[in-house]
């Protein structure tokens, strides 16, 4: 095995940062976007009880509750929300994105 990495040259160097990049990436969206923290059990159940939310905005689905309860009466305004949460979740290295607004309100 040693020999295949002595025998394919400097671009097996590139080819194995790369993949370890998309270990990275694969691993954190799939802690990102798993079930418990995009809907949590206790919340779908008390929203299809029509029950208070439980506190907390520990999900997307408890902010876009929150946001929609305090916005009854205008439904754009809940559309646009829960768009923006969705486009959160599409995105790629939120702790990268966290430590940039960091740095960008300290400043």
């Amino acid at each position: 095995m040693l020999e295949v990495f002595k025998g394919a040259g400097l671009l097996i160097y590139p080819l194995g940062l790369c993949s370890l990049i998309a270990i990275y990436i694969l691993c954190e969206r799939l802690y990102a976007l798993r079930q418990d923290a995009v809907l949590p059990n206790d919340l779908v159940d008390a929203i299809v009880e029509g029950k208070a939310q439980p506190g907390g905005r520990h999900s997307v689905l408890a902010r876009v509750v929150e946001f929609a309860n305090s916005h009854r009466t205008d439904p754009e305004s809940v559309k646009a929300f829960a768009r923006l949460e969705l486009n959160r979740m599409e995105r790629v290295f939120p702790t990268w994105r966290s430590s940039t607004r960091r740095r960008r309100s300290s400043a």
